[in-house]
């Protein structure tokens, strides 16, 4: 057991060591997951929150680890986005092509 520090003493955190800059925490794309794929925003937010205390207790690899799952999953949400958007514009127009198609809107058919 480490000692307690004298009165009047502050402790302080351990800093890292030789680390450099702290990883963003990338907390905007933490906010495009949710925004646009919102199930990947629980992890991602998970994520941006682990990467100050990681890399304060001096754990570089896992801070940056984390950053980069952040960025990762935020930009999963935005393609996931994109991909169900271009199929249901895909969808509507192709519904839409059918519709005028077919002969639906206007034509009077057999009698």
């Amino acid at each position: 057991m480490s000692p307690l520090p004298a009165y009047g003493r502050t402790v302080h955190p351990p800093q890292p060591f030789a680390a450099g800059p702290m990883p963003p925490t990338n907390t905007g794309w933490a906010v495009v997951a949710l925004l646009f794929f919102w199930p990947l925003a629980f992890s991602a937010f998970s994520h941006s929150s682990k990467v100050t205390g990681l890399w304060w207790s001096g754990d570089v690899a896992g801070a940056q680890y984390s950053s980069d799952q952040v960025k990762k999953l935020g930009k999963i949400a935005l393609l996931v986005w994109g991909i169900c958007t271009a199929l249901l514009v895909i969808f509507y127009g192709v519904a839409v092509v059918y519709a005028t198609s077919s002969g639906a809107a206007g034509s009077s058919g057999p009698r």
